[in-house]
């Protein structure tokens, strides 16, 4: 069984011992602490008991934290170190990571130089902004030569605007020199969507020449006032711009130089991370004045561990079984093999307690369907070789670890059943040899399926009935487990003998032995029979002959699950004949070094889309295999996962030698 056991922990000690407490369980990282708030509103709890109170400390925290990724960030943008690939965790000892945040106003001087920085760069590319805005408004009115702050007189206005390119200057011009003789109309300049204008009136008739230039579209706008004419303000803004620009330049030199100091603001942040974990841990305790409680749950195997550290720190605990109505964390443990295919697990939805872990049975099917499906040796071997490359190179973590684990299985699967099905980039190498007058063929072990569609579909029907065997297998073994073996008998015993003799029905037919055929159906009917008479057992009165032939009736069911592995076939097929079209364009140049280069162009650019393409499909697909056809025949997913409360650092892997 996969599903690691849990247990119950309780635990109480003295207030001063909490502390210590929380450190030394999350160095553990074995014990998940649950939440109690359920006994604050209980009377008899509620009296005796107050939460954990350490808002405003967890606060103070959150506030620094944030700050410390705002300054990572930030270096991070200006970091000239050559950066690997795939980000991970450095690995560091525990004294080493202990001695190097000690120093934690050190830490934050050079968070707060970052931070500083990085405020007197956002000043600056602000004033840089405003002043190209406002240059870039100036550009129209440069041959306007009127100081933008003596824009009026005593008695006269002068009024700036926009017109629509559509206008008629010298109509408008006219019409206000009709109505308002004392006014004049200047155009400025014109762009591709505006005519830019300034009219000069009294003031006592400002109102109605603005109310008379509404009627033409006039939009009338403001400049920023200067004690200069429009093109010397903007040639003094280009030249602030300039000197702004070297500002900027020295404060991203000033960041770029602070970017060295980016490993000690990640050992700040996973230390300010860890101090707020363990401020979370400490708002689930329950206290009174001088004494804490905290409940949790811990796996089978891990009590002396935890009884180490709660000795040592004087407390008082015990460990129980789970009781009925507890909802059980989930903890999964698997072979070295299985255990990448708990991704696949997770993907779905992990099992309940009591139910089972379906990675061990599924992860062989998987990695079979995934080869079948993409089956070309050559991109096998490309996948295979490049996972390698990253699990070799990186130290990679948690899913992403899984998912590459994963993946070069399915490579090394690909790779066999490219071989068993002649797939070595599609007939690339046929091409190629036929290009120099060679004939370099590579036969399969078994067949082409692209010569016998027939037969791949009858193996892909044939290996999906196995795959939804072994899934009725694991649902009668959970049925007899769980003390049921007559209803193992009757809902998975008697379907083997229906579905096994239609398949030796059909076995027999295409072989033309007429004994094969009597023998299945003999089978077939006498599972039939079996399933009619027992599938309405749990019912009642009329309910016992409904219900048979209602389970019977699922018979169309199984059917409609074992032609659902036909895209095994699809898939398979898919991926050889897009891989041959890539081949067959990349001849149509011909022989010589032109067709030589043709093809290869065409080889990368094809082959690398076409497995792409198909790897997604090969993956999505087999999963969906195990979801809906295998998951679907015993397996109870939500369960909630295990989350023990440890050292959750986003940098630095912390180790320690004990």
């Amino acid at each position: 069984m996969s599903i690691v056991k849990m247990k119950r922990i309780s635990v109480a000690g003295m207030a001063e011992d909490r502390k210590d407490l929380i450190r030394k369980l999350q160095k553990l990282g074995a014990v998940e602490i649950s939440n109690q708030d359920w006994k604050l509103s209980d009377p008899q709890w509620a009296q005796q008991v107050q939460k954990g109170d350490r808002e405003p400390e967890l606060t103070e925290i959150e506030v620094q934290l944030a700050k410390t990724r705002l300054a990572i960030e930030t270096l991070e943008r200006y970091d000239t170190a050559k950066k690997p690939l795939i980000f991970t965790r450095r690995l560091m000892d525990e004294d080493s990571f202990l001695q190097q945040t000690k120093q934690e106003s050190a830490l934050s001087s050079c968070r707060d130089e970052a931070l500083r920085l990085r405020e007197q760069l956002n000043q600056i590319d602000e004033q840089i902004n405003q002043n190209n805005l406002e240059a870039a408004a100036l550009a129209p009115w440069e041959s306007f030569g009127v100081p933008l702050n003596r824009l009026q007189t005593a008695k006269t206005k002068l009024i700036l605007g926009l017109l629509p390119l559509a206008v008629e200057t010298g109509q408008c011009a006219g019409a206000l020199q009709e109505e308002f003789p004392a006014t004049a109309f200047f155009e400025i300049s014109r762009d591709k969507s505006m005519i830019y204008a300034a009219v000069i009136c009294l003031k006592e008739e400002e109102e109605d020449v603005w109310r008379r230039l509404r009627g033409f579209g006039f939009n009338r706008i403001a400049l920023e006032e200067a004690d200069a004419t429009a093109s010397q303000r903007r040639a003094a803004l280009t030249a602030q711009v300039q000197e702004q620009q070297k500002s900027r330049e020295a404060v991203v030199e000033a960041l770029k130089v602070q970017a060295e100091h980016l490993p000690k603001l990640q050992l700040l942040h996973d230390s300010l991370a860890l101090k707020r974990d363990r401020c979370r841990a400490g708002e689930n305790f329950l206290k009174t004045k001088k004494t804490f409680l905290l409940e949790g749950w811990i796996p089978a195997g891990c009590e002396d561990k935890a009884s180490q550290i709660l000795d040592s720190c004087g407390c008082w605990y015990e460990y129980r079984e789970p009781q009925d109505g507890e909802e059980i964390p989930i903890l999964l443990q698997n072979s070295s093999f299985a255990t990448p295919f708990e991704a696949i697990t997770q993907l779905y939805s992990l099992p309940v307690a009591g139910n089972i872990d379906p990675t061990k049975f599924f992860a062989p099917f998987y990695v079979m369907f995934f080869g079948i499906m993409l089956s070309d040796a050559g991109y096998g071997i490309v996948l295979a070789l490049a996972c390698a490359l990253l699990l070799k190179k990186y130290r990679l973590e948690g899913m992403f670890q899984k998912m590459i684990r994963l993946f070069f299985y399915c490579g090394l699967s690909t790779v066999f059943w490219g071989a068993v099905f002649g797939g070595w980039f599609g007939d690339f190498f046929t091409v190629l040899g036929s290009m120099f007058g060679a004939d370099i063929a590579i036969p399969p072990l078994w067949f082409n399926p692209l010569d016998n569609i027939m037969g791949m579909l009858v193996f892909s029907l044939i290996f999906g009935v196995i795959h939804l065997f072994a899934g009725m297998a694991v649902n009668a073994y959970l049925l007899i487990r769980d003390g049921h073996p007559f209803d193992a008998f009757c809902d998975v015993g008697l379907w083997y003998l229906l579905i096994g003799g239609i398949g030796v029905i059909f076995l027999g037919s295409s072989l033309g032995l007429a004994g094969v055929s009597q023998a299945g159906t003999y089978m077939a009917v006498g599972g039939a029979v079996g399933v009619l008479l027992t599938g309405g057992r749990h019912n009642k009165g009329i309910g016992k002959v409904t219900g048979g032939l209602g389970s019977l009736y699922n018979v169309t069911s199984y059917l409609s699950d074992v032609l659902s592995y036909s895209r095994l076939l699809a898939l398979g097929l898919s991926t050889g004949v897009v891989a041959q079209v890539v081949n067959m364009m990349g001849s149509l140049a011909g022989d010589g070094i032109v067709g030589l280069i043709v093809l290869m162009i065409a080889f990368i650019i094809g082959h690398t889309f076409n497995m792409a393409v198909n790897l997604l499909g090969s993956f999505v697909h087999a999963s969906r295999l195990q979801y809906v056809e295998f998951f679907g025949k015993f397996y109870e997913g939500g369960g909630e996962p295990f989350s023990p409360f440890r050292a959750d650092t986003k940098y630095v892997n912390i180790v320690s030698e004990k």
